[in-house]
């Protein structure tokens, strides 16, 4: 009797939102740039499947769930934007310098997209991991 074959179950975000791809050394350099630079910082990258985090900013608080933190999918709630948890996408924390990918670090802007619509945070002050 043939073996059935394993097969890959590809969720709904993954069929309408393929993973972006970039070069390694970029997606190495924004993650490393960021503990480098001796600011707090989190990598999605390195983050456990359904991982929480509250991320404080200067005007809400959220509250984010890891889902799969090499595409940046999370569900967040928070500020005017995310009233109820939401399926988002967090591209990362923006600054002066652009943008670090995947990654939230103290004093930055968060970026997320969420419903086909772009959402920058206030400036984030604090961060906890839990």
């Amino acid at each position: 009797m043939p073996q059935p074959q394993p097969t890959h179950v590809v969720s709904s975000f993954e069929e309408n939102n393929p993973a972006p791809l970039l070069p390694t050394e970029l997606m190495a350099s924004s993650i490393d740039s960021a503990s480098a630079s001796g600011q707090d910082a989190v990598c999605l990258d390195k983050c456990a499947c359904f991982e929480s985090l509250e991320v404080t900013t200067s005007h809400s608080v959220y509250h984010i769930t890891i889902l799969e933190g090499r595409y940046g999918e999370v569900f967040v709630r928070g500020g005017r934007f995310f009233p109820e948890y939401c399926h988002a996408v967090l591209l990362g924390s923006r600054d002066k310098g652009g943008l670090r990918l995947k990654t939230i670090v103290i004093g930055h802007h968060l970026e997320f997209r969420a419903d086909n619509q772009a959402v920058t945070t206030s400036r984030v002050l604090a961060l906890r991991r839990f």
